[in-house]
C-alpha cells in the first residue's frame, strides 16, 4: 500500500482535468482526464478520444492504462475525473456491444490498487456510483476528492448527470 499527500493527489487531479480540458472536440461530453501513477510518477496518462479504427471513443482511463503498459499498473493508482465505467450485467459484461470492457474491468485486469475520482458519473445509464461500489467489492480503495478540485475547472451540470465544463484560464 503507499500513501500520496492531498497535495499530490490534487496535484495529479489537476493534470487530469488538464487532460480533459484538452480532449479532442470530436467526443461526446462528458470529458474525461485520467492518470496512472506509480511511485509518486505519472506513468500513463489519456483523455477520451476517438479510434477511428475502431469506430469508438475511447474512455480516459484505457487510454491511461494502455500507455502506462501493464508492467507499470500492478499495484498502483489510478486517478480520474469521473467515476469510472461499469459493466451492467456484471463482470465479463460487453459496453454497448463493443469489444472494449467497462474501465472497472480494466481496472480489475491491471492490477490497479487504489482509484482517486473527482464526481460520480449521475447519467441516468450509468446509475451513478456503480462504478465504486463494483470496485470496492473487488477490493480496489476508493477515494473522492471532489473537495480537492479546483471550483473553475470541474461543475455539476443540470439533468441529473455530471459534466465537464471549463474556462479558458485554468
Amino acid at each position: 500500500m503507499f500513501y500520496y499527500s492531498e497535495l499530490d493527489l490534487t496535484r495529479f487531479m489537476q493534470e487530469c482535468v488538464k487532460l480533459a480540458i484538452e480532449s479532442p472536440r470530436n467526443v461526446s461530453r462528458p470529458l474525461v482526464g485520467a492518470v496512472v501513477v506509480r511511485d509518486g510518477k505519472i506513468v500513463g496518462m489519456g483523455n477520451k478520444r476517438y479510434d477511428p479504427t475502431l469506430n469508438l471513443e475511447l474512455h480516459a482511463e484505457f487510454v491511461a492504462l494502455s500507455e502506462a503498459g501493464t508492467d507499470r499498473t500492478k499495484g498502483a493508482l489510478l486517478v480520474t475525473t469521473l467515476e469510472p465505467c461499469c459493466p451492467s450485467r456484471g463482470y465479463g459484461a460487453r459496453i454497448r456491444h463493443t469489444r472494449v470492457r467497462s474501465c472497472c474491468e480494466q481496472i480489475l485486469e491491471n492490477g490497479i490498487e487504489e482509484v482517486v475520482y473527482g464526481i460520480l458519473d449521475r447519467s441516468p445509464t450509468i446509475n451513478g456510483a456503480r462504478g465504486i461500489h463494483f470496485l470496492s467489492e473487488h477490493g480496489v480503495k476508493i477515494t473522492n476528492l471532489t473537495d480537492l478540485i479546483p471550483s473553475k475547472a470541474l461543475m455539476y451540470k443540470g439533468h441529473g448527470s455530471t459534466r465537464l465544463w471549463h474556462t479558458d484560464k485554468f
